[in-house]
């Protein structure tokens, strides 16, 4: 499952469109957007709508032709379940290599985000912090208020925020790198997030963010690296007053979410 996926988050809206906020980041030239308003969010890929939450607390995400849709709470609970399917599912060899992958983060220094020098980006204040020796996250807690303002739901940012934790915890759990970026997120809106790390040939810089970070430098001393690349998104415009964009959500086939885990899950058996 994509990144974007794991936010899983809002269900095709009927009715009327709210003025809230729309906010655009880059990253390597693609811009995506995000739409916040009256308990309701909309996160946009290179012009296409990719997940949302709406006023009722439904959820939905994108997956080729499905609309994958459920109430957030109920996804919530699936989500706890998926990686004790996952692991029945594999095979003594395999469920060993897993059970090691999952536990070496618990088993390094907690990673804690160091403060820097602050930066003005898209006219906010941002705070900004190093997390471990190569990501640079900054984060806005004043964008963060007008974030909050527009939705004008706490329960709705607080459904926001647990589908981010499941995130994280799914991508490296306590101590990690993604949970530590995950913290600062919670603290202002997110108006940069980068990493710079040396190349390998094949691979994503930013695939290696998921790993313990003595387990990356190990890695990139036995197999070497080119240049450092910059990879990681910022935010470059914040629109007030916006209307919600077009979802164009009709054509897509309706699925749950538990009948579309039970699919992929099953799927994997089968490779």
């Amino acid at each position: 499952m994509t990144r974007a996926a794991f936010g899983l988050i809002g269900m095709m809206l009927a009715g009327f469109a709210h003025a809230g906020l729309l906010i655009s980041a880059e990253d390597a030239g693609s811009v995506s957007q995000q739409y916040f308003g009256q308990s309701e969010f909309v996160a946009i890929e290179q012009g296409q709508p990719t997940f949302g939450i709406d006023p009722q607390g439904n959820c939905w995400f994108l997956d080729g032709r499905q609309l994958v849709t459920d109430p957030c709470d109920r996804m919530l609970s699936v989500m706890g379940g998926v990686r004790d399917q996952a692991m029945a599912g594999l095979d003594p060899r395999q469920r060993a290599m897993m059970e090691q992958m999952m536990g070496a983060g618990r088993n390094t220094q907690a990673v804690r985000p160091q403060p820097i020098t602050g930066q003005t980006i898209a006219g906010y204040a941002s705070d900004c912090y190093q997390v471990g020796s190569e990501r640079r996250v900054c984060v806005s807690e004043s964008l963060m208020r007008e974030v909050m303002a527009a939705v004008g739901d706490a329960r709705f940012i607080e459904r926001f925020r647990d589908f981010s934790r499941s995130a994280a915890e799914m991508s490296g759990g306590p101590g990690t790198t993604e949970m530590a970026v995950n913290g600062l997120y919670e603290k202002g809106y997110p108006m940069l997030d980068q990493t710079r790390a040396a190349s390998i040939p094949g691979i994503d810089p930013a695939m290696l963010r998921f790993l313990p970070e003595n387990q990356r430098a190990q890695i990139m001393q036995q197999i070497g690296g080119g240049a450092a690349a910059v990879s990681g998104s910022q935010v470059v415009k914040v629109e007030k007053g916006a209307s919600r964009p077009a979802l164009g959500l009709s054509g897509y086939t309706r699925v749950g979410f538990q009948e579309y885990m039970q699919r992929n899950m099953g799927g994997m058996g089968r490779r």
